[in-house]
């Protein structure tokens, strides 16, 4: 990139709203020398969005992907299209304001009767509550010794240690058989346990 580019370059970047679409080219030039540029490719797309219709649609899905924050892209102005006139603001009278309401139908307002006030719901649950203690009769009954029962699937060796920690001997004398079926690779470590839980227990 020659010497006039670089300045041409660098005062688009010092007020890039200067931009003309005949500084596409010295900025596709830019972009080829320096293809991680970020500032060159928004540059291009004032410049091209100033230029034909056409272009701009063209080259939006390259300069979109080589932009880091694409909302920079719906921020340039379109120099191109003229802003729309805005439409004078008509003021209306009073009566025209008046004439064009439209009329409410006419109802007739019912007012209801005195209403008793309603006593305190706090108090009325209090006297006579809705939740009924169960009777001492009833047929229902809890059977605990399911949720007693150990699940195979759940010994672990550390299930193990922490029986041993909390003195439960015979609880891990059980763990430690479940695990020597378990885990057969393991077998002399668990009979050695196993062993040494027996001549506590005796």
């Amino acid at each position: 990139m020659d010497t006039a580019s670089f300045d041409t370059v660098r005062s688009l970047m010092e007020q890039p709203s200067r931009t003309t679409s005949q500084d596409a080219e010295v900025l596709e030039q830019c972009i080829l020398e320096y293809p991680y540029f970020h500032a060159a490719f928004l540059l291009l797309a004032h410049a091209l969005r100033q230029g034909p219709a056409g272009t701009w649609s063209r080259q939006l899905p390259r300069l979109s992907v080589h932009v880091r924050n694409r909302s920079l892209l719906q921020r340039i102005p379109d120099r191109t299209c003229p802003d729309p006139e805005p439409e004078p603001l008509t003021v209306l009278s009073v009566e025209t304001v008046q004439k064009a309401a439209i009329p409410a139908p006419e109802t007739e307002v019912v007012v209801p009767e005195a209403v008793a006030p309603a006593p305190d719901i706090i108090d009325q649950f209090l006297e006579h509550p809705r939740i009924a203690p169960p009777e001492k009769d009833s047929d229902f009954k809890v059977n605990i010794s399911d949720s007693l029962r150990e699940d195979e699937d759940l010994a672990t060796e550390t299930l193990a240690r922490i029986y041993l920690e909390q003195g439960y001997l015979r609880k891990a004398l059980s763990v430690f058989r479940i695990l020597i079926l378990k885990y057969p690779e393991k077998s002399s470590y668990f009979a050695a346990q196993i062993q040494k839980l027996e001549q506590e227990l005796i």
